[in-house]
């Protein structure tokens, strides 16, 4: 997942589309509209960011997504890209939103799960292959699904029995099935005991919180990202004993991985090469087994993501018990967000979006990152060459900027 195939088809489809926007860009309202602020709908609620995408869900349930739509990510219908958010029209109430590399899935207030966009190797798990411009049904997971969360080329959700399927690309085992092959529809993780409470996608590999808090990793293991000590990859969920019991949350970047402990710490594993495991100094290659992040607060939630130059361009965003965010890692289009394209080593604190902020949202295979804060306020910083950003340009940010646009109109 550099996905040969996936990113090979994504590489070409971009070379062919007209303008690095897929085409012309859509109408924009006007910068008095666009300074309006967004909790007009409510809020912002859930907020997550692709290659060149991001998607948003309001307080009312409306989904709002941006930027680039080669693959119909944007889900409305076209592949015209929009510099400023754009509402989904899905028919129901949605809860969360969650971003592949190309696709976009959302799980309504019923628990059904929707998915649009990319559909080569199954992303959208509705029992094709077929590219969709607008929101599918995942087949087969019916009401009462509990979670839904999008790895660089995969999916997996938790269904109303606490039971975890994954469906997509499924180079490295991050589906969790004895075999590499893709799946276009929902298919069981195996060796997980218990029901499953959060799951987690990276780019090769997955991980689970399942039965006493227990943390369970599987897939691709080259740079230690499942956290067993050990090289090998597994296609069988592996318990992370270094974590105990009661694991709190995990995240799941290109090949690392970190997760919250029963006292709140953070820890992290995998590859380190741009300090994306924050454990401070010069990093190291890897690591194979769980490492303390360089800080000692006390966190609420972490989220990982990926430059698209690279698997090993990492970078992590965490949010500590009191709401304040950080980040670390790699940096060259400043994703960071704390005004630098300089890598950290160890936790650099988000500029200007104060310190109550509920979830950060770092790109699976992009260079920017988002953030909800307290208000209900959508923030974006990083690279935008395809208005990823949501600010009605194609201009990057080293800090965070509000999203404009219609995001607040129902």
């Amino acid at each position: 997942m550099r996905i040969g195939a996936m990113l090979g088809f994504l590489a070409i489809a971009v070379a062919l589309v007209a303008s690095p926007h897929g085409g012309a860009a859509q109408e924009t309202p006007s910068d008095a509209e666009n300074l309006e602020a967004v909790a007009a709908d409510g809020g912002v609620r859930s907020i997550a960011a692709g290659y060149g995408h991001t998607c948003a869900v309001s307080g009312r349930g409306n989904v709002w997504c941006w930027g680039a739509n080669q693959f119909g990510q944007l889900g409305i219908g076209t592949t015209t890209a929009s510099l400023v958010p754009q509402r989904v029209t899905l028919g129901t109430r949605i809860r969360s939103v969650t971003a592949g590399s190309s696709f976009t899935c959302a799980l309504s207030t019923r628990g059904r799960a929707y998915c649009w966009g990319n559909n080569y190797h199954g992303e959208l798990g509705d029992t094709t292959r077929v590219t969709r411009t607008a929101p599918v049904e995942v087949s087969g997971l019916g009401e009462g699904v509990r979670a839904l969360v999008a790895g660089l080329g995969h999916t997996c959700a938790i269904n109303a029995d606490f039971e975890l399927l994954c469906w997509g690309n499924n180079e490295g085992w991050p589906l969790g099935r004895n075999d590499v092959s893709d799946s276009d529809r929902p298919l069981p993780v195996l060796g997980l005991p218990g029901r499953v409470t959060a799951v987690a996608g990276g780019t090769g590999h997955s991980c689970a919180i399942a039965r006493q808090g227990r943390l369970y990793c599987w897939g691709t293991n080259s740079w230690g990202q499942l956290g067993t000590g050990e090289p090998q990859g597994s296609y069988l969920a592996r318990r992370v004993t270094a974590m105990r019991d009661n694991v709190l949350a995990v995240a799941a970047g290109g090949n690392s991985t970190c997760a919250i402990s029963a006292n709140n710490r953070l820890r992290c594993w995998g590859i380190n090469v741009h300090g994306q495991l924050g454990n401070g100094g010069s990093p190291s290659g890897f690591e194979r087994r769980p490492v303390p992040v360089a800080d000692g607060r006390r966190w609420e939630s972490v989220a990982m993501g990926v430059d698209s130059h690279s698997d090993h361009n990492g970078f992590t965003c965490a949010v500590t018990i009191g709401g304040l965010p950080f980040c670390w890692g790699y940096n060259t289009s400043g994703q960071l967000g704390n005004g630098t394209q300089t890598e950290a080593f160890r936790p650099v604190a988000v500029s200007g979006i104060g310190s109550n902020v509920r979830e950060m949202a770092p790109a699976h295979n992009g260079e920017h990152s988002c953030a909800i804060t307290g208000a209900g306020i959508a923030y974006c910083w990083g690279g935008n060459s395809y208005g990823q950003l949501g600010i009605n340009s194609q201009v990057g940010a080293l800090t965070p900027q509000r999203v404009h646009g219609r995001l607040h109109r129902r």
